[in-house]
């Protein structure tokens, strides 16, 4: 939590948006799928590499937006002028986030209140949504190739502080589920 991830991590391809240390876990894990599908007398080492991408999902790293940006962005007056193609216009270093700024604390019903509510746990907040999902599909791909049933399995997941809180994939799935399902299925709003 205190350094810096291990240099296999990608961290620089798609930014803003898809820079952060993840992105490479779940594309990865695509790229598994689909080699598996072609030379399945590898699954042993399949299963190796899932392994290893299913246990970086659960790190700080891999929720590091989530676990260290609280609130606006520091430096949303001053993006350089590329950026201002991906800000709606008039936009541009007005203060407005630029796309890829997790905000945590920011959920639209903090906002109308002025506060600040760090939520801790990646998780059980109402927003990443897409991280979850992504999580998720890691661990499915795995269990697809391997045919190991591990969805019951306690997972520690690194959050804030690198506080960490047990969930299963099981779970974690539930909890997406039930969060697209909101308010009589129109997801989250």
């Amino acid at each position: 939590m205190l350094g810096t991830p291990h240099e296999w991590w990608d961290k620089r391809t798609g930014a803003p948006m898809a820079s952060f240390p993840r992105f490479d876990l779940q594309e990865t894990s695509y790229a598994i799928a689909l080699f598996s599908q072609r030379t399945p007398a590898w699954t042993e080492i399949y299963e190796q590499m899932l392994d290893g991408i299913c246990t970086r999902w659960t790190t700080f790293w891999a929720a590091n937006d989530f676990n260290t940006q609280f609130g606006d962005d520091p430096g949303n007056e001053s993006y350089p002028s590329a950026m201002s193609m991906l800000l709606p216009s008039g936009r541009h270093n007005t203060g407005y986030n630029i796309p890829g700024w997790v905000g945590n604390g920011l959920r639209q019903e903090h906002i109308n209140t002025g506060k600040i509510v760090v939520e801790p746990d990646v998780i059980a907040t109402r927003s990443m949504l897409f991280f979850k999902g992504w999580f998720a599909l890691s661990y499915g791909i795995r269990a697809q190739i391997t045919g190991l049933d591990s969805i019951h399995d306690p997972l520690a997941i690194a959050n804030v502080g690198d506080k960490k809180t047990t969930w299963t994939h099981h779970t974690i799935v539930e909890t997406l589920s039930s969060m697209y399902l909101d308010h009589n299925g129109a997801g989250l709003n």
